[in-house]
């Protein structure tokens, strides 16, 4: 398609060493269009329904949407209703232990983690913000298989089983 636009990123974006600031600022540079959509090859379990998805829900709450202001860009997450300890400060993060020191794992607040698996934006949130979401973004929620994100070498083996024996 002529709206889709592939950039091989220059050598010194490519180390591993290079600042992911640098990459977002990069990108306003080469992006030619009003909106960016960002992803990632180390979710392999997202596939192109999730991205026509995720577009439709981006057009539906974020550009048509924006006299509302409700959002400002979507990011792909994973929602976490768990118990999350901080080592340092020694504690439990996301429940009030003076209330209840143990409530029931389904009625913690839910935390999301971010995937990478794609964001989509406005070029001007790259340029205005330095950011590849905005201040409000809509969340996309990944669930099942599609909530890996290859970081380690070991996330790519596991990757691998997975998909050799779902699809192999």
């Amino acid at each position: 398609s002529e709206k889709i636009k592939l950039d091989w990123r220059p050598a010194h974006l490519c180390q591993s060493d290079t600042r992911v600031v640098d990459l977002i600022n990069y990108v306003p540079k080469v992006a030619k269009g009003e909106h960016v959509f960002w992803l990632h090859a180390t979710s392999p379990f997202v596939d192109s329904e999730d991205y026509k998805k995720a577009i439709d829900i981006y057009k539906r709450d974020v550009i048509d949407n924006k006299e509302a202001r409700d959002f400002d860009s979507l990011m792909s997450v994973n929602r976490i209703q768990q118990f999350i300890w901080d080592d340092k400060k020694k504690s439990i993060i996301n429940c009030d232990r003076s209330v209840n020191p143990w409530p029931n794992t389904q009625d913690l607040d839910p935390l999301y983690e971010i995937n990478h698996a794609f964001y989509i934006s406005s070029k001007n949130n790259y340029i205005n913000l330095q950011d590849r979401i905005g201040k409000t973004p809509c969340l996309y929620i990944c669930e099942g298989l599609k909530r890996m994100d290859i970081d380690w070498e070991e996330d790519f083996f596991i990757a691998q089983k997975i998909y050799n024996i779902n699809y192999g």
